[in-house]
């Protein structure tokens, strides 16, 4: 006698339900990778712009620390900060020939000692560096050929301290920059904001 055995098949709900399932969870792994790739991107990013802004900041520390003078001696500041319309600035009196004197505009000493100026324009988020902004005692001129862009992606670029007597001895400079700059709150991000306290030892305020 043949006997028949009676083999459950699988039902078309069961089918749909296991489709479902696998469905899932293939969305959730397609969200967990493309997550993890937009937090690595966003990582790689912020990354740069901190490296970025540390370089500007390390650029500004030098030669703040080179900035020379007293300026109850000479009657006028040796560095100075502000804004003009939509321009932001910091300049610095440097010691560019190293005899720890402030030598201006008539001065025997040679080379003489200049001003740099660090300018920033929010138009194109850039922040320009001029090495030589002339040797007058109460004036800054920075030919644009001397012009050289050290930071893009600035949201903004100030400075703090007391305008002649610098209490402290010090300048504070902060910077925020975007990786995407001309974007709203959400669509700059990342954005990193960082702070460096400049001293200056060759600068007297008696």
């Amino acid at each position: 006698m043949f006997s028949f055995s009676k083999n459950k098949s699988v039902t078309f709900t069961e089918l749909l339900i296991a489709i479902i399932l696998l469905s899932a969870m293939l969305l959730a792994v397609t969200n967990i990778t493309i997550f993890s790739r937009e937090q690595l991107v966003s990582i790689q990013r912020r990354t740069k712009l901190q490296n970025d802004v540390s370089l500007i900041l390390d650029h500004i520390t030098k030669n703040g620390s080179l900035t020379v003078g007293n300026y109850g001696v000479i009657g006028a500041p040796v560095v100075f900060w502000g804004s003009i319309s939509s321009l932001s600035y910091l300049y610095f009196f440097i010691d560019y020939n190293g005899n720890s004197m402030t030598d201006f505009t008539g001065s025997s000493f040679s080379p003489l000692d200049h001003w740099v100026g660090y300018n920033f324009y929010p138009a194109d988020n850039t922040l320009v560096y001029n090495s030589n902004c002339g040797s007058e005692k109460d004036s800054t001129t920075c030919p644009p050929a001397d012009d050289e862009i050290i930071g893009r992606k600035i949201i903004s670029f100030s400075a703090s301290g007391d305008w002649h007597n610098l209490t402290g001895n010090y300048v504070a400079v902060n910077i925020l920059a975007c990786w995407n700059p001309a974007g709203d709150l959400v669509t700059r991000e990342p954005c990193v904001n960082m702070s460096t306290s400049i001293g200056l030892p060759l600068v007297s305020i008696n």
